[in-house]
This record gives structure tokens, C-alpha cells and sequence, in this order.
């Protein structure tokens, strides 16, 4: 029988009962982060999803249909192809990304603002090439913050790993967003790396050149 922490009244006698052998403090409930206030906030804000891709308003407490499936280099290029007449983002993120994960909620929500001018790519970059640990084997933790997220844009998981993926779209780190024109040509690759002193953000960054490269 596991050792249960003795019941004590003041808070620093509990605290120090509860490094006994067996005693495990209480759980978080929910994740935090410092921001950069030197605070600490809600480690990922979840999208309102209150419309699809599409324009079509959820039914209260549905569960919005989303799906992510495995797909190399040559494979998202020929998607992004497949939009032509339209903006094409493609978010490339990771689960072990905070900012990624932080901007994320942004990318559904302009899938909603421009639902017949915008097509939205999520491309997870989880997989790191480790022989032990296959491209499936990250589907479902990125399907289940996917879900939460109400994601129902075009979603997507790396079959090769991260670094080949990154090198292809010329991109040096994390978080990368690629913006391609209605013509199918590359517009933008944004990163850490050319945006703001506060780093890659949809409001800072990519929504105004999104509405740039818009069809007048």
C-alpha cells in the first residue's frame, strides 16, 4: 500500500511531509510558460472555432471533424499546387515548439476570416528520424492538440524528418511560415529570423502580407 502524506495543519508542515519516499505532490492542471513579462500564462490558447474552413457555423459543442495524415516534401508541394487562384500558408510547427504552438489558434482563425481566398497548411515537424520512434508513432499527440485546437484546415505530418523538411523550404528554425501567391510562387518564408524583435507573429508578420498578396 502506497505511504499517504499525514495529516498536519499548517502548509509547511504538508509541504515538508510530502517529501517522503511514496508521496506525490498534487498535479498541475494546466501547463504554464514564462512569458516574456517574466510571468507565467496559459501555455496555449485554444481557437473559438466558431466556423469551418468553409464558412459553415458549428453546431454548439460539436466536435469539428479533423484529420491529419503523413506526407513528404514533394508531396505538400504538389497540395500547395493544387490551390492555385488562392493565398497559400503553409504553418510549419511542433509540439515541442511553444511560439509554434502560441501562433497556432491564429492560423485557424484567418482559415475563417478568408474562407475562399485562403487555404491554410499545417505541417508538423515532429518526426526527428530516430529508427525507434516512426512518422505514425507522433500522429496521435498532434491529432489530439489538433482537436483541441478545432483545427478543420488541411492537416498535415512530416514522413521525413525535421531537418530535410526545414532545408527544403530554406528555413532555419522554428516557427517557419511560408506564404506562396495565387500564382503558386513563393511570396514569403518567415522566421524568428527576419520579423520583429518579439519574434514570429501572425498579427505582426503574416496576416498584413497576407492581405498584400489578396487578389484585388
Amino acid at each position: 500500500m502506497p505511504t499517504r502524506c499525514p495529516l498536519v495543519l499548517s502548509a509547511f508542515a504538508i509541504a515538508i511531509a510530502c517529501l517522503q519516499p511514496g508521496c506525490s505532490p498534487p498535479q498541475e492542471t494546466l501547463p504554464t510558460f514564462p512569458s516574456s513579462a517574466g510571468t507565467t500564462e496559459e501555455a496555449i490558447p485554444e481557437s473559438s472555432g466558431s466556423t469551418g474552413p468553409a464558412g459553415e457555423a458549428e453546431e454548439e459543442g460539436e466536435t469539428p471533424e479533423v484529420s491529419v495524415r503523413l506526407i513528404d516534401y514533394e508531396g505538400l508541394q504538389q497540395q500547395v499546387k493544387s490551390f492555385a487562384g488562392k493565398v497559400v500558408i503553409v504553418d510549419i510547427w511542433s509540439t515541442s515548439c511553444l511560439p509554434c504552438m502560441r501562433e497556432f489558434p491564429n492560423l485557424v482563425e484567418l482559415s475563417h476570416k478568408f474562407p475562399d481566398r485562403v487555404e491554410c497548411i499545417s505541417m508538423n515537424v515532429d518526426y526527428i528520424g530516430i529508427k525507434s520512434k516512426p512518422p505514425e508513432s507522433y500522429l496521435p499527440k498532434v491529432e489530439e492538440f489538433l482537436v483541441k485546437q478545432r483545427a478543420t484546415i488541411h492537416n498535415f505530418a512530416t514522413s521525413e524528418p525535421d531537418s530535410d523538411i526545414l532545408e527544403k523550404f530554406g528555413a532555419e528554425s522554428l516557427p517557419a511560415i511560408i506564404l506562396f501567391a495565387p500564382d503558386g510562387e513563393l511570396a514569403h518564408r518567415l522566421t524568428d529570423a527576419n520579423t520583429g524583435e518579439d519574434g514570429l507573429t501572425y498579427q505582426g508578420d503574416v496576416i498584413p502580407k497576407v492581405e498584400q498578396l489578396l487578389p484585388k
